[in-house]
């Protein structure tokens, strides 16, 4: 197995990966085994407030008769004013297109983030849209209501949540329903303590609650 890029230190980058079933490689590795991939991206700075970018990456499994998946993005960041940021991304894979516009908002130690993003599949389209706030300094207060709907398994939409230390979760939402969230933790005291309680909504109400401290 191996792996090799380029970065040109202006914004061009490039990865292509060959990587074979028996490599042994980490529990949440972004490489998955036996799998041949060709990363590309670029990123270029229009003016001090706007910036461009495009990525595309080509992956299949290892087989010369296996035709390669491939995706394309298109990503715009726009910064207008002073701790304010405007992200579109135009998305495009086999079977599948889908645009998402973020607007995030800093106020001292508050961070408020909304997203709305939409899917087309050959079978069936869908939307999602949240908002969140998260104060960060001394504690961590961060809650997020989520809201989507689509019309299948096939046109389910990811989004990534932060969570208790030490776990990685991004959540797959299909279906029709809403999905509540808070976070708290605290880290003053020597032993950081860390509380999220969520809350999904669909036919019926399923509450999960998690704890975790570090030392």
């Amino acid at each position: 197995s191996y792996s090799m890029g380029i970065d040109n230190g202006k914004g061009l980058k490039a990865i292509y990966a060959n990587l074979k079933d028996s490599l042994p490689t980490l529990r949440n590795s972004p490489f998955y085994k036996n799998k041949e991939a060709f990363y590309l991206s670029y990123t270029k700075k229009i003016s001090p407030e706007l910036s461009a970018g495009v990525f595309t990456e080509l992956s299949r499994n290892i087989s010369d008769m296996e035709p390669f998946n491939k995706i394309a993005e298109i990503h715009l960041t726009w910064d207008p004013v002073k701790n304010l940021r405007l992200q579109n991304r135009i998305k495009t894979q086999r079977g599948q297109n889908g645009g998402r516009f973020e607007v995030i908002h800093k106020v001292k130690d508050v961070t408020f983030r909304s997203r709305f993003e939409v899917v087309n599949t050959s079978e069936g389209s869908g939307f999602l849209s949240y908002a969140s706030f998260r104060y960060s300094k001394d504690y961590i207060v961060e809650g997020r209501l989520v809201l989507y709907e689509t019309e299948n398994w096939d046109s389910r939409i990811y989004a990534y949540e932060n969570d208790l230390p030490g776990k990685f979760t991004i959540k797959q939402f299909s279906g029709s329903g809403r999905r509540f969230y808070i976070l708290l933790g605290e880290k003053i005291l020597p032993v950081k303590l860390y509380l999220k309680w969520g809350v999904d909504f669909k036919e019926n109400a399923s509450h999960i609650v998690g704890i975790a401290f570090s030392i």
